[in-house]
């Protein structure tokens, strides 16, 4: 396990570093132009310029959020698909240690990309518009909360991902075919519908309305801790028993 975490992380460092740089460097240009137009520095002719430029790097944000999410199934899938996978599959190591290597570095830099967000935010927000210091205080006394609800975030996506590690092995061993490798979506949707209405009936059995929870709430004064432990079981459960029966097709169902 060891070994495969050490793989994962040096492999794809220069990759997720350079998606949180482009994050952080969106956001410093975006709040800078929306501060500014605030301000009515940047008015008059320049304007229609800057407001075509905000919507770019609006957009660039939402492609990076994209692209981290295409590129955390692509570490799987090219394993599968490419002809690098002959070698990882050669290691004498159980497939649940490659498999859980991957959704663990999902997790962290999911972690890393959001706290990171959330605290240049709010420092370009105290330089750039002065927010009052009461609010910043505020922020960091809630530090514990807004952890948690980042930790539930993460959990989410981990468990997202693994259930697309879990299509991609589902297709390929069912079609065996990079031309129909697409086809993944489809066992996507389905496995995701079996996620959602598992959701539901376990929260609700539980008496935790679905409707109403929200597990990124980060105001201590609403924040539902039974929710969000659950939220953290729940989807520790679905990455479990997803990375098993991923490593079992790996291991029982693959032909390379």
């Amino acid at each position: 396990m060891i070994k495969f975490l050490k793989y994962e992380f040096r492999g794809n460092f220069k990759t997720l570093l350079g998606f949180l740089l482009a994050g952080i460097f969106g956001s410093v240009a975006l709040q800078t132009i929306i501060f500014n137009l605030d301000n009515s520095k940047l008015l008059g002719s320049m304007l229609p310029i800057i407001t075509i430029l905000m919507f770019v790097i609006i957009i660039m944000l939402v492609v990076l959020v994209i692209s981290f999410i295409v590129y955390s199934i692509r570490m799987f899938s090219n394993e599968l698909n490419e002809p690098r996978g002959y070698l990882t599959f050669s290691v004498p190591q159980p497939k649940i240690y490659m498999v859980l290597s991957k959704l663990t570095v999902v997790f962290v830099w999911s972690f890393i990309y959001i706290m990171a967000g959330l605290l240049v935010n709010i420092f370009l927000l105290d330089v750039l518009a002065g927010m009052p210091k009461a609010i910043i205080s505020q922020f960091f006394e809630n530090i514990g909360e807004t952890i948690q609800a980042v930790i539930g975030t993460c959990f989410n996506i981990a468990a997202f991902i693994s259930i697309c590690y879990l299509a991609i092995s589902m297709s390929k061993v069912t079609f065996n075919n990079k031309k129909l490798g697409m086809l993944w979506i489809i066992f996507l949707i389905v496995l995701m519908v079996i996620y959602a209405r598992l959701q539901i009936f376990v929260f609700e059995g539980l008496g935790i309305k679905t409707d109403s929870y929200d597990p990124y709430t980060i105001n201590s004064q609403s924040i539902d801790l039974v929710g969000n432990y659950m939220n953290y079981i729940f989807n520790l459960i679905v990455i479990a028993i997803t990375s098993f029966i991923n490593s079992w097709i790996l291991d029982k169902k693959l032909n390379l």
